[in-house]
């Protein structure tokens, strides 16, 4: 494997523990003792062991790309981002999205032409490209009814007075009901604290000090064989000129790992 899995242990976690320390007698075992299959599991690859191990030819290589089951790394953090005494609901996190490409039609509204760093490094841009921190309309809005998207999320407007959540193997999840009927299911996770100072360093031009920020998982369940769709990223929390408080996304990673590794 090359990096960081999608999903299983960092690389500077597994060397530490050790392989016996990283998998579980049980696990060698199953993985082990499995046939590898002649053709893959649809889009996801072949796997291993039921799924322990997940492999795929990525760059015309072959490649492990996820690994399930062995011993978790733990970086305790809250159950959920708490702010002015109020438990933040997932619609404050904008996430980039498998379906729809909300954060392309950001660099088109702004004109950006660094797309590739805007998509990774979205901080960057907040105070230079990007002055103004009102909702824009999507190029697929059709009629007045279109929902209107945005980047930036005032904690005032992205907080209910009340709703319902539950803490599931996800995070913070929420289920909402569309006009149309439709439930939208959302969720986010807290995967580690990150220093104000670290946040800032992140919006060098957004004209305000950072001050809370995290690195977590945020998405939502698209539904069919795709299930959650998750994206991994640092966000912070600043106080703007007529917006008041508000999260804002800074940095994108291809995966958790990738997160935490960027921040040690």
């Amino acid at each position: 494997m090359d990096g960081e899995l999608n999903n299983g242990p960092r690389r500077s976690f597994a060397y530490s523990k050790g392989f016996d320390g990283t998998f579980p007698a049980e696990w060698i075992q199953s993985v082990s003792t499995d046939t590898p299959p002649c053709s893959p599991v649809g889009w996801r690859g072949f796997m291993l062991g039921s799924g322990l191990i997940w492999y795929n030819i990525v760059d015309d290589k072959w490649r492990i790309i996820s690994i399930n089951g062995a011993v978790e790394e733990k970086n305790p953090t809250p159950a959920g981002w708490s702010v002015e005494g109020k438990l933040a609901h997932p619609q404050c996190l904008f996430f980039t999205r498998v379906t729809g490409n909300y954060i392309a039609e950001f660099a088109r509204a702004f004109k950006i032409k660094d797309i590739d760093v805007f998509f990774e490094h979205p901080g960057k841009f907040f105070g230079k490209q990007i002055r103004d921190y009102k909702p824009i309309r999507p190029s697929w809005c059709c009629n007045k009814k279109c929902e209107l998207i945005s980047m930036v999320k005032p904690i005032k407007q992205c907080i209910p007075d009340s709703y319902q959540h539950e803490r599931s193997s996800h995070g913070i999840s929420t289920k909402t009901t569309d006009e149309y009927g439709t439930i939208l299911e959302e969720a986010y996770t807290l995967l580690k604290k990150v220093s104000p100072e670290k946040c800032s360093e992140l919006a060098p031009h957004i004209g305000s000090p950072c001050t809370e920020s995290y690195l977590l998982k945020a998405g939502d369940y698209s539904g069919g064989t795709m299930g959650w769709d998750m994206s991994t990223g640092i966000y912070g929390l600043f106080d703007l000129p007529e917006l008041g408080p508000s999260i804002v996304p800074l940095r994108f990673f291809e995966n958790d790992n990738e997160g935490l590794q960027f921040l040690e």
